[in-house]
C-alpha cells in the first residue's frame, strides 16, 4: 500500500526572494506541492483554497480540498502563513 507523504512548501519562493521562515511555509502532499509551485492553486487572504479549474485536471482536483475550503492552520497564530507571502503567491496565480 501507499504511505503518507508530506512536504514543506514555500509560499513565496526563496529563489524569488521569499524568506525561509515558518510563516512562509505550508505542509502539502507531493502532488499538491507541485501544483502550488506552478501557481495552479493558491490561497485567499482568509486562508481559503483557490484552484485554477481551467488548468488543473479534474482527476487531480480530488487530491485536495474543494475550492474555497479553508486550510487547516496551527493553533498558534504566530505560525500561520503570513498574509504578505500569500498575496505574493496569489499575484502569480492570478497571472496564469
Amino acid at each position: 500500500g501507499g504511505r503518507a507523504e508530506v512536504q514543506a512548501a514555500h509560499i513565496w519562493s526563496v529563489a524569488s526572494g521569499g524568506p525561509d521562515v515558518v510563516q512562509n511555509g505550508l505542509a502539502l502532499s507531493g502532488t499538491v506541492h507541485w501544483l502550488f509551485d506552478r501557481h495552479l492553486i493558491s490561497l485567499t487572504d482568509g486562508y481559503r483554497l483557490l484552484v485554477s479549474h481551467n488548468k488543473v485536471p479534474s482527476d487531480l482536483r480530488g487530491l485536495f480540498a474543494k475550492q474555497m475550503d479553508r486550510i487547516h492552520l496551527p493553533k498558534d497564530k504566530d505560525l500561520w502563513p503570513h498574509p504578505n507571502y500569500i498575496a505574493k503567491h496569489r499575484e502569480a496565480f492570478s497571472s496564469i
